[in-house]
């Protein structure tokens, strides 16, 4: 009887990691159908961001009432992407600081004055 009852309980197990893996892949066509959505939309385009490029971040702000206010600070050196659109970003003068940013919370840093971004590194 104990023996029936370990094979009753392995069957499940394996019936429900087949369901979970059948979620996952859903889940995981659903947000790429979602993305690409969103980017075929009229004016988001996300930039392509590689790896030591130099970026600002933008950090939201609260004086300007209801309205989203992002503020663009930086410049920040992209450290690593976390996944396509998902990237970490470090702080040029304090080195130590690194946080996780969004693709659309970046921009490619562009100096005002002209120097080249060689001058950063």
């Amino acid at each position: 009887m104990e023996q029936e009852i370990l094979v009753h309980l392995s069957k499940v197990r394996v019936a429900l990691d087949g369901m979970h893996a059948e979620m996952v892949d859903a889940s995981d066509t659903r947000r790429r159908v979602a993305r690409a959505r969103h980017e075929r939309r009229q004016g988001v385009q996300l930039h392509k961001f590689s790896e030591a490029d130099f970026v600002l971040s933008a950090t939201a702000t609260d004086r300007s009432g209801l309205k989203l206010a992002l503020v663009w600070r930086g410049p920040k050196k992209l450290v690593r992407a976390l996944n396509d659109y998902t990237f970490q970003v470090q702080d040029i003068v304090a080195a130590s600081k690194v946080s996780a940013r969004d693709a659309s919370r970046l921009q490619l840093y562009r100096d005002a004055a002209g120097s080249s971004v060689e001058e950063l590194q």
